[in-house]
């Protein structure tokens, strides 16, 4: 690369990292459930060897009747281990690789598509994406597994192009990646069979290097298939289409098979994916997954989009037929289940939807060259782009978490922070259970010793309030807060649907927005 080629780059990633560090343990305003979870098990890990629940370094981890991956957990605990505890050290990790991605991707379109510009201006595309620093800034799994996803890819072109042992070591990282994430166990085989399929005549000219890749890759599969933890079967059967769901469809109620109905289903979820609400408008229905105000998307992706496929599909070279695979690939995992459409299960489109829309927009940079409209394209670009990606950072910086404070469970973090040295002073205290996972805000804001977590934790029954986990610890109850409670001794955190009368609260806990979160009652 040339100079002014790696000073571009440069400030590329430069501004891409301020994005997605800047005010990191404020803006979401508190860490969710899950963060919080990760966040605990690596401390636990560091102090004892051993996750929340007693296991000794697993390589998966209980989080709410489901299970997590590894990758990101072991790596918040190096975080935690560098920087200290605390909400930085959870988030970090993801805004680093969100950096990181963005540096891979530069690499990737560079090597598919021989052209620096497509590159360049594919990385800028993502540096700003709204999907993209949304999962940046907050400890989910997607950039821990669009990393090796990136990176799985280089590696496979660099092993076709000279240095073969880069095809096992690209599998490798294939393999790895199934560990990340249960979006990774649908996606990434079919990726893997679709890339096989395509350059299989380059790979038959590496025969060796493409076989022990390949043995590799199989040997991860088959560790997930017999591994029931890592299959990712359990957290299916959490997000599996209800009976009632499937039995309305016209096609159930045509052939009277349940496995037709849910083909209706997983098409309607996969067309979600691609509407207009999705992509430009409001993003997922989730607001930790979207600002809601804008789309995963910009509007001017709505142009780009189809000229860049217009593109691909004229180009009709190799690399363009897995451009388009991995584009219609990526919304499959969130297809299968509930809640479509959902940015998170659908991570794998970051990325493969900046770079079509890129190829769009080289094309129309071409036209305008041969029109003598270039520096005019140019400047109406730069202030469409720089027009669409002020107002979403503007809202990002801004209203969001104001709006939304109560989806990142503050109210939890504003008890275990605001109300920790008053604790000391009460026998018993019951925080309501009606947002959620109250136990491991507990456990992390207050930086509880794992092991007498252990020894004095309270389980609920099995099937006890779905997927809940800890009924109490040490002084702590989480439950649907009663009349009851209110005994001698005890502090108390009510949520307004909780059922107290006849008691005045002595004080308050207001999400951002000014609702009430909590009520605080004592006795």
């Amino acid at each position: 690369m040339k100079r002014i080629e790696i000073i571009f780059l440069s400030v590329i990633v430069v501004i891409a990292a301020v994005i997605r560090f800047i005010a990191i343990t404020s803006i979401p305003p508190s860490l969710d459930w899950d963060e919080a979870s990760v966040g605990y098990d690596a401390y636990s890990i560091l102090q004892t060897g051993k996750d929340q629940w007693g296991k000794i370094f697993p390589i998966v981890f209980q989080s709410f009747g489901e299970f997590k991956y590894p990758i990101h957990i072991y790596f918040t605990a190096l975080t935690t281990w560098i920087f200290g505890y605390g909400t930085f050290s959870v988030r970090v990790g993801s805004a680093f690789f969100g950096v990181i991605n963005i540096v891979l991707l530069f690499f990737l379109v560079w090597i598919l598509t021989k052209s620096k510009t497509v590159a360049f201006t594919a990385s800028l595309l993502m540096a700003f994406s709204p999907w993209a620093i949304q999962f940046s800034r907050v400890n989910w799994e997607t950039n821990f597994g669009l990393f090796f996803f990136f990176l799985g890819i280089i590696y496979f072109f660099k092993g076709l192009e000279k240095k073969r042992w880069f095809i096992p070591l690209s599998f490798l990282l294939f393999g790895i990646d199934l560990f990340t994430y249960n979006a990774a166990k649908v996606f990434i085989p079919l990726f893997v069979f679709a890339l096989v399929v395509i350059y299989w005549k380059d790979l038959l000219q590496n025969k060796f290097y493409s076989i022990i890749g390949a043995l590799i890759f199989f040997g991860f599969i088959l560790v997930n298939v017999f591994q029931p933890d890592l299959s990712g079967i359990g957290r299916l059967g959490q997000v599996v289409f209800p009976d009632s769901e499937i039995k309305s469809t016209y096609l159930y109620k045509l052939t009277k098979h349940e496995k037709v109905g849910m083909l209706q289903l997983v098409a309607q979820n996969y067309l979600f994916h691609f509407t207009p609400q999705f992509l430009f408008i409001s993003g997922d229905s989730n607001p930790r997954h979207s600002i809601q105000t804008v789309g995963e998307l910009y509007w001017f992706d709505a142009i780009l989009l189809p000229i860049g496929f217009y593109y691909i599909i004229r180009n009709n070279k190799k690399w363009s037929w897995l451009l388009l695979v991995w584009f219609f690939l990526a919304p499959i995992p969130a297809s299968i289940a509930t809640e479509a459409p959902h940015a998170s299960r659908t991570m794998f489109a970051i990325g493969g939807w900046q770079v079509v829309s890129t190829l769009g927009f080289c094309w129309l940079l071409d036209l305008a060259k041969k029109l003598k409209f270039q520096l005019w394209f140019v400047t109406i670009s730069t202030l469409v782009f720089l027009l669409f990606t002020e107002n979403y950072l503007f809202k990002y910086f801004g209203a969001y978490s104001v709006n939304y404070s109560s989806d990142w469970q503050y109210g939890y973090m504003k008890i275990f922070t605001g109300y920790k040295n008053d604790f000391g002073r009460y026998n018993h205290i019951v925080v309501s259970d009606q947002d959620g996972q109250p136990y491991i805000f507990a456990l992390f804001y207050l930086k509880y010793n794992p092991d007498l977590f252990r020894e004095t934790v309270v389980y609920n029954p099995e099937n006890d309030w779905g997927a809940s986990t800890v009924k109490s610890f040490d002084k702590f109850v989480f439950k649907k807060v009663e009349n009851s409670d209110l005994q001698k001794n005890t502090l108390i955190f009510a949520t307004p649907m909780d059922m107290i009368t006849n008691a005045t609260p002595l004080g308050v806990i207001r999400n951002l927005d000014g609702s009430v979160a909590f009520w605080v009652y004592s006795k």
